[in-house]
């Protein structure tokens, strides 16, 4: 069993590990590494000393020369601001007597929030954040009230509209020659099911499915696959030509090392 997978007795029950004796953090003689400086920052703010640090000589405006270049200092930080516009549909009353009203122009949503919202409800569920908790984080963090439910239905078109996408994945790993497939157990509403990856060179495919079956396989690689398939040992690959599996290495190898 997996040490995740381990009850609340058996994890009291590991061995500790000792104490290294060392501080937290970098240690002495390590390689620091540092962030990368942003190429074309937002702001720019110029910053002048104010006085010689060696003769103490005040530093005026007619004595900022840059002597070499400055020093780069980065600051990042996040605006969250939820901007809500305001469509009005106006009403206008013809001489025969009848009243229209303005449709909503192309390209505004027919719901209450934007793209950007469904793009940041569909990015935290797929980070595995519950519905309910992503109405809050959106509350806490942007002032945005939106029920669970509204971010169901964000999720859902959001799907929809990435359908092209995903088909161009699809096809773009189906034509590969040559793929890596393996599956994992995958939590989803409080049962397990399976997460399952087929891997190329620029893309990866990722389906869930409620067995890790054969079908499932299918589902991922197609009925008659084609390329070459890397994957494990395990029987639902079996379909697959022989001719067209590559046992995965490292995997083999640990299998040996382990014999």
């Amino acid at each position: 069993m997996a040490p995740s997978k381990d009850s609340p007795k058996a994890r009291k029950e590991r061995p500790k590990k000792e104490r290294s004796g060392r501080k937290q953090g970098g240690q002495s003689g390590h390689r620091g590494t540092h962030r990368k400086l942003v190429a074309d920052p937002d702001r720019t703010v110029e910053h002048w000393p104010d006085a010689c640090t060696g003769c103490g000589e005040p530093i005026g405006d007619d004595g900022r020369v840059c002597d070499g270049e400055p020093v780069r200092h980065q600051v990042s930080e996040i605006v969250v601001r939820t901007v809500v516009t305001e469509h009005r549909r106006m009403r206008v009353r013809c001489r025969c007597g009848k009243c229209t009203l303005a449709d909503v122009p192309a390209g505004v949503p027919a719901g209450a929030f934007g793209p950007a919202v469904a793009a940041a409800a569909a990015t935290l569920t797929a980070a595995r954040v519950s519905r309910r908790e992503v109405a809050r984080l959106l509350e806490d963090l942007c002032a945005l009230k939106i029920s669970p439910a509204s971010v169901e239905t964000l999720v859902k078109q959001t799907s929809d509209t990435l359908e092209d996408a995903y088909v161009e994945v699809l096809d773009a790993v189906d034509n590969a020659p040559v793929r890596g497939a393996d599956e994992t157990s995958w939590q989803q509403a409080g049962k397990t099911r399976w997460l399952s990856v087929a891997t190329a060179t620029q893309a990866a495919l990722f389906q869930i499915a409620d067995h890790r079956d054969r079908d499932g396989a299918k589902a991922l690689l197609g009925e008659q696959p084609t390329g070459v398939i890397v994957s494990d040992r395990y029987a639902v690959y079996l379909f697959i030509d022989d001719s067209q599996r590559q046992f995965c290495l490292s995997l083999t190898c640990t299998g040996i090392l382990s014999r």
